[in-house]
């Protein structure tokens, strides 16, 4: 079930799990350990996480696991993001949402994320937004440190476009491995804005955040969400009987850059039945029925 990130980078289970939710439902560890380790059991060995996710206690939660279970760190493959601050009482000098990509604030995010998370080292991190104030030599310099220090193996960036990518990977001594965007049947930007194009050019892989549109999909309250429930509804029976979860993952995962959904879901039935998307290989003009009920009008 492996699937190769990127030619440079590391090697991630094409179904990830996000963890931005574990601080949301009240769920003790026993309880967040039994997600993750029925995660591992389907497949799913790469979990993504952020700084700031739970208002700063999602990586705290998960390490509170990985210090439960010695081994476990060897099993997994971890994702962690930095740049982006927030108004919080865990950060009582933001007065704004903002975000700092400096060297001082990148290099004490990744530790602080490493001791909360009781790890010795992140396999991939991500700069989580653009920041208008982005210094590319700074960032050059930042995660030259972060490699030669054994904090991070690999980088990449999230929410990037394509110019902007650019501009950082032109800079680097190592290069960039992926871009984690928005991407979704609800939201096909990426097809248009050269995002997509552009991983297919420099042969990485993206993530894909929001692959179900965050629940929009399966909970439909638009006409444009309804439009696509209601065709991708007709294609499960055409599947045999196959879930809506499964039919829009198996369309993200038929694009030849191999993008890599990241599911949010933290019900156990659920993370079994994303997996299970990997068997399903959509016919060619049903991919393009769901791009058509999505963007509201035939391909030119």
């Amino acid at each position: 079930m492996q699937e190769k990130l990127s030619k440079l980078g590391p090697e991630f289970s094409r179904i990830i799990l996000g963890l931005w939710r574990i601080t949301d439902k009240n769920l003790d560890i026993k309880e967040i350990e039994n997600i993750i380790k029925i995660s591992i059991d389907s497949g799913i060995d790469t979990f993504d996480e952020a700084d700031i996710y739970g208002d700063y206690r999602s990586q705290e939660l998960f390490g509170e696991v990985l210090k439960r279970n010695k081994n476990l760190r060897q099993e997994i493959k971890i994702i962690s993001k930095g740049n982006i601050q927030l108004v919080s009482e865990k950060r009582p000098g933001n007065w704004i949402k903002h975000y700092d990509s400096s060297k001082k604030y990148l290099v004490d995010s990744v530790n602080k994320t490493l001791k909360q998370l009781n790890t010795d080292y992140l396999d991939l991190f991500l700069l989580h937004r653009w920041d208008p104030l982005i210094n590319p030599h700074e960032i050059m310099d930042t995660f030259v440190a972060l490699k030669d220090a054994g904090k991070v193996k690999h980088f990449g960036v999230s929410n990037f476009l394509p110019d902007q990518f650019n501009l950082i990977d032109s800079k680097l001594l190592i290069p960039l491995v992926t871009n984690q965007i928005e991407v979704s049947v609800l939201n096909t930007e990426a097809f248009e804005n050269g995002m997509l194009t552009q991983c297919l050019h420099k042969r990485i892989h993206p993530l894909a955040w929001s692959p179900l549109g965050g629940g929009e999909l399966l909970d439909p309250t638009t006409k444009k969400a309804i439009t696509v429930n209601e065709t991708i509804e007709k294609l499960t029976k055409k599947y045999n009987n196959v879930s809506i979860t499964q039919i829009a993952l198996a369309w993200l995962l038929k694009h030849p850059a191999k993008i890599h959904p990241i599911i949010g879901t933290l019900n156990p039935e659920r993370i079994k039945d994303a997996v299970s998307a990997l068997k399903l290989d959509l016919d060619l003009q049903d991919w393009y029925s769901i791009y058509e009920a999505s963007n509201g009008n035939p391909v030119p």
